[in-house]
């Protein structure tokens, strides 16, 4: 785990061992065919489908790992007097062409994001007046409160 801090709050990354990545492809592959577990009509995305983690999937698969790293990034924190771990939701985004995850927020107190299948030209970038615009395949990361707007 390697903490960052390129504004506000610290940013923690790593890599999810090879047997979790395995274990997650194989068991999205195989549910994103189905048509009963969208979660997308619970989510800011602009995403057709989008399959919620089981709580069983969750703690016979992930939990061990993600409680181990969310604890080490606290600890590269100096926060070392952690209570409890409670995952509050997980879920799989499949985005294809045309989809899009608009700015939004999650509920806890620390939020994740992992990848498990890129295309492969997803960060080709286009040319706009000249200029190279990097912003295909990435992530941006928002500091500050939900402020409602009054009329």
């Amino acid at each position: 785990m390697k903490n960052i801090r390129p504004f506000g709050p610290s940013i923690g990354k790593t890599k999810i061992s090879k047997k979790i990545f395995d274990v997650l492809n194989k068991e999205f592959d195989t549910k994103s065919k189905s048509k009963k577990i969208d979660y997308s009509s619970k989510l800011a995305s602009q995403i057709k489908k989008e399959l919620k983690i089981s709580e069983t999937f969750i703690k016979k698969n992930l939990e061990k790992e993600l409680k181990n790293n969310i604890i080490k990034f606290l600890s590269n924190e100096k926060i070392k007097k952690i209570k409890e771990i409670k995952i509050l939701n997980l879920w799989v985004v499949r985005q294809f062409k045309g989809e899009y995850n608009p700015v939004h927020y999650h509920e806890g107190d620390l939020s994740g994001v992992g990848y498990l299948k890129l295309p492969k030209n997803m960060t080709n970038n286009k040319m706009v007046k000249n200029k190279k615009i990097k912003t295909n395949g990435t992530i941006d990361f928002i500091n500050g409160q939900k402020v409602y707007q009054n009329d």
